[in-house]
């Protein structure tokens, strides 16, 4: 339909967000409160975005009353392991026994999916938030992040375009303009490569 916007979104890579997301959990003791988990995938999506112009997960982002989510991941954490149908994520993360707000791995995944510039991000990430509660993390993010709204109560997205515009500030919208279309680029470059490994199965 014309003048319909359109929202840039990358393809959903669960490999790539598995082995964040294990990661993570590992260097945390191999239990992590879930929620303090979908805030470091957020946060660590958004500086890659940021820096890079291209995400480690791929998810789609929205605002929740408790601030940002990874809304896939969060979805595989609530919904748990399907026996009919085995996934990546399930192999690797799951509930934590005795403590159903935290996930934990059952197995270590090769971090083979992830770059050393990714890796480093991962660590510097966690190093920052190491001591942070849950939330603690929700705080931070309701303070720190302006893309986020409160949707009262329901859920907003968060687009790709939001999070560069209010997070590179001093962007002019020369420089702006670049990143979208660098983003766009990358993209479409993910979409090849989708095409390409669905066509492999």
């Amino acid at each position: 339909m014309m003048g319909e916007e359109v929202i840039m979104n990358f393809n959903f890579n669960e490999r790539r967000s598995t082995q964040a997301a294990a990661f993570l959990i590992r260097r945390n003791g191999n239990k992590l409160n879930y929620m303090k988990l979908i805030k470091l995938l957020y946060l660590v999506d958004r500086e890659a975005l940021i820096k890079w112009q291209q995400p480690i997960t791929g998810d789609k982002y929205y605002s929740l009353p408790l601030g940002p989510v990874v809304s896939k991941i969060l979805d595989k954490i609530c919904s748990g392991p399907n026996p009919k149908s085995p996934d990546y994520w399930s192999s690797i993360i799951q509930i934590a026994q005795n403590d159903s707000y935290s996930v934990t791995t059952i197995d270590e995944p090769e971090y083979d999916e992830l770059s050393k510039r990714e890796i480093r991000l991962l660590e510097g990430l966690d190093d920052t938030f190491k001591a942070y509660s849950q939330w603690d993390m929700v705080a931070y993010c309701h303070e720190n992040l302006p893309e986020w709204k409160d949707p009262n109560g329901s859920s907003d997205q968060i687009t790709i375009e939001d999070i560069l515009k209010t997070s590179i500030k001093k962007a002019s919208d020369k420089d702006l303009n670049f990143l979208l279309e660098n983003v766009a680029f990358k993209i479409a470059i993910d979409n090849k490569n989708s095409e390409i490994a669905d066509a492999t199965w």
